[in-house]
């Protein structure tokens, strides 16, 4: 059995100087039989937003190694 093919991509979010933030988490397109991100084992939104981070846009990426053999 060959391995689904999934992309997964970093959601964005928001945040005010201070206030720090939540990590937006990740999605995902092309997991199936009801599954969700939650399988995606070893990938993670590279989010970093504290409370003492300054004022502008930031690139949210995925990092990490998928680490489930069911998804490519």
């Amino acid at each position: 059995i060959t391995p689904k093919d999934v992309v997964v991509t970093a959601l964005g979010g928001g945040s005010i100087y201070g206030a720090g933030g939540t990590n937006p988490g990740l999605t995902a397109t092309g997991l199936v039989g009801g599954q969700n991100e939650s399988v995606l084992t070893g990938l993670a939104n590279d989010f970093a937003i504290t409370t003492t981070t300054n004022a502008g846009s930031y690139t949210l990426s995925v990092v990490g190694t998928l680490t489930n053999g069911n998804y490519n």
